[in-house]
């Protein structure tokens, strides 16, 4: 009897790891649908300086604003690049004016939390390290269902 009561008692423990760990993986390709095939090939231009930087442990490349979540505000700044700021390395800036070009988007994330970004190419900037890499620019976006990219951020390049 002791040893069925054991069992149940790691069975019903488990339960909650076991159940944790079935959220399904989600990596789709968004470029063609309806909602967000418009959007591959815009260019966009950025208004402001803008933060390139990764996510340590990974390749990467983000664009955002300084001093939102862990990113430096611009008093924080290093001279040099890369640089460790908490758990991200800041790779460079994007100056204001710079473009990128999008090439794709993606829903990713899992079941409990999946969300839309886009994937850019810089395709014009001073630090010429950084032409054609390929850039996350989606937290430039409002985060909507459709993101918009903030106009207070990036203007759209005419075609």
């Amino acid at each position: 009897m002791e040893f069925k009561k054991f069992a149940t008692g790691i069975l019903i423990g488990l339960c909650p790891v076991v159940l944790s760990g079935m959220a399904r993986s989600i990596d789709r390709d968004l470029s063609q649908h309806p909602s967000y095939s418009a959007m591959i090939g815009k260019e966009y231009k950025t208004k402001n300086d803008l933060l390139i930087y990764r996510y340590q442990g990974t390749k990467d490349l983000l664009l955002d604003q300084y001093g939102v979540g862990q990113l430096p505000n611009k008093e924080q700044m290093k001279e040099k690049f890369p640089f460790s700021y908490y758990s991200v390395i800041v790779e460079g800036i994007a100056p204001a004016g710079s473009v990128f070009k999008i090439k794709r988007v993606k829903l990713e994330g899992n079941s409990d939390a999946a969300f839309i970004y886009f994937y850019a190419d810089l395709v014009s900037i001073e630090n010429k390290k950084f032409i054609n890499k390929e850039v996350n620019p989606s937290f430039l976006t409002d985060r909507a269902d459709i993101p918009k990219f903030k106009p207070e951020l990036v203007e759209e390049v005419a075609p």
